[in-house]
Order: C-alpha cells, then structure tokens, then sequence
C-alpha cells in the first residue's frame, strides 16, 4: 500500500510512476532460478539502461526503495559511484536494513516475532510455488522447521544467490558496504 501511496502521489504530481516487482515477486516465479534477495541489484540496474533508450529523451530518474528494496538502491548507487550521474538524479531508502546481519538478529528479538513470523511464511509459500515450477531446483527437506529469516536466508536464499550461507550473503551484499562509494549527482 506504501509504494501505490508514493506512486498515486508522484502521478498526481506530474511525475511518471512505475513500480518494479523484483524477481519472485507479483507472481514471476516461473521467470528465473534464483530468488530476490536484498543485494540483486543488476535487475533494477538492467531496467535503468533500459529507460534510457526509450523515445523522448532520458529523464530525471529517481528511486525510491522501502525495505528490503531501500538497501537494494542504496547498494547499487554506490556500486554504481560516479556511473550514477548517467542513469540516476537520485535515491531515497525508506525503512532500509543497511546491515542485514545486525536486521537479522534484531528480528530474531521476541519482541518481533510476528513480523519475523509473516516474513518466514510468505518466504516459505514462495518457495514453495518455485519448487513446484522447478522441483530441480531446490529441495523442501527440512523447511517446516525453519523459524527465522536467517534460517530461511542460510537454507534457500544465500545458496540460490552463489552465498555460502546467510552470513556471507549479508556480509558481502548489505549496503554499508557501499555508501562511501554513492556520489550525489549536480
């Protein structure tokens, strides 16, 4: 409801608005054999090029990501750096886990359960549809006892990634890593 709010507002605005769903979500699990994780940046990257060769000239392009999201655009404006200026006028993260091992553990407080809860179902019932299109791919084994996001992340997301478990994909993909190289376009 927050990025139809943010995207109703901009519209009414004057801005064009478009809303990415990212890989295995909105119903595209049969597109790809991986998952979205919070690091994938070269999708959004990928879609940036592309709105630059559209008719019309290129226009100021900002995003905006919550979430998840928010340490996806983050990450990539500093793995972009001085690029940037060629596909982006700026970026706002909203609500953003900039050190997904430090969010993990925070979500792991009992005081968090029912968010922690909601996350772990919805990713189970993703996974779950991805077996079913490719039941290659990965394997169901054990997933009824998995209780946290770093469980979830270490059994499915990190090995899908090419991470060697949820601690190397958080190490390496949270955008801490990255904001000394964003640079502000003029």
């Amino acid at each position: 409801s927050y990025m139809r709010s943010l995207a109703q507002h901009a519209l009414v605005n004057g801005w064009a608005a478009h809303r990415m769903n990212m890989r295995n979500c909105g119903g595209t699990e049969a597109y790809c054999r991986t998952l979205y994780h919070s690091g994938l940046t070269v999708d959004i990257e990928c879609f940036l090029k592309h709105l630059r060769t559209l008719p019309g000239g290129p226009l100021p392009i900002y995003l905006v990501g919550f979430s998840l999201g928010g340490n996806q655009v983050s990450k990539l404006a500093g793995v972009l750096g001085n690029r940037a200026e060629d596909l982006l006028a700026g970026v706002a993260a909203v609500s953003t886990p900039i050190d997904l091992a430090a969010c993990s553990r925070c979500v792991q407080l009992p005081s968090n359960w029912l968010y922690q809860w909601q996350f772990v179902y919805r990713m189970k019932r993703t996974i779950r549809r991805k077996h079913e299109l490719m039941p290659d791919l990965l394997s169901l084994d054990g997933m009824d006892r998995i209780r946290t996001i770093w469980a979830i992340d270490d059994a499915y997301v990190a090995p899908l990634g090419g991470f060697r478990d949820a601690a190397h994909y958080y190490a390496s993909e949270s955008a801490q890593n990255f904001l000394g190289d964003v640079r502000t376009v003029s």
